[in-house]
């Protein structure tokens, strides 16, 4: 259960998960600076099923997240700041990501390295001896 990011060209996607503890209380939105200003904004939540699985609630099924935007030519994804935060329906602000694109992306990169790491220990223990999977 995690963030996915992902570089086409200058074109950078990123995929996550926001959702609020306070059972009254939503996330409205999440969005995404650079370099101290808004690049993109998004509102629309779609279902994350591990990430109910991950908290144990169903009410943070639709807590899913996807954005992008195009990185500006004269930005730097070694030095300039990106900030992720989702934003509550009382416009309380919590930081889902503080750091740079190349740190965002090496971040996803693990992430999914240890994922299928895991997967393929499962299926080995899985794979009963003698055989192959």
């Amino acid at each position: 259960c995690g963030r996915v990011t992902r570089l086409y060209g200058r074109d950078l996607h990123l995929v996550g998960w926001a959702s609020h503890w306070h059972p009254a209380r939503r996330v409205r939105s999440v969005e995404i600076e650079l370099r101290g200003e808004v690049v993109a904004r998004t509102d629309a939540f779609f279902p994350r099923r591990d990430v109910v699985e991950h908290i144990g609630d169903e009410r943070h099924l639709r807590a899913g997240w996807h954005s992008r935007f195009d990185i500006p030519a004269n930005c730097s994804r070694l030095t300039d700041a990106l900030i992720v935060k989702a934003i509550s329906d009382r416009g309380a602000e919590t930081i889902l990501y503080a750091g740079t694109i190349a740190g965002l992306l090496l971040d996803s990169c693990r992430a999914a390295s240890k994922h299928a790491g895991r997967d393929a220990f499962e299926r080995e223990l899985a794979t009963p001896k003698g055989e192959t999977s």
